[in-house]
């Protein structure tokens, strides 16, 4: 059976991601692969040995003897919308370390590598008291 389609008539699909998200996303990809290269070691893994104290040459020999994995992944601490590309909101984890922070919130936010968000909406008269989520 024939479908009955209107001449002259282009058909245009839906933005599956927006002009404005796609460049966010370009410039998440350039600063996430900067970010790992600064960061080579999980976080997670290096907070948990009690190393994240050291930095560079001092840190590589711990950090293999220890095991440590290398980062893969970026965690952002706060969510990614408004805090995609701000990167005092992310952590290099590896993927056991990410998979264990979204499976333990408890434990997550206890360590500080969860982050609540403060909802703007819960702001009363300029008051600075912040409720949040």
């Amino acid at each position: 059976m024939k479908m009955n389609r209107r001449k002259g008539l282009k058909r245009i699909g839906i933005r599956r991601v927006s002009k404005k998200l796609s460049g966010q996303k370009k410039t998440y990809m350039a600063l996430r692969e900067k970010y790992l290269e600064y960061h080579p070691w999980c976080e997670v893994e290096l907070n948990e040995a009690g190393i994240a104290h050291l930095t560079g040459v001092n840190l590589i020999p711990m950090a293999t003897a220890l095991r440590i994995q290398t980062a893969t992944e970026i965690h952002h601490k706060m969510g990614r919308g408004k805090y995609l590309n701000d990167t005092s909101t992310w952590m290099a984890v590896c993927q056991r370390s990410h998979r264990r922070i979204h499976d333990d919130p408890a434990w997550a936010k206890a360590k500080g590598y969860l982050t609540p968000r403060v909802d703007s909406s819960f702001l009363r008269n300029g008051s600075t008291t912040h409720y949040l989520r």
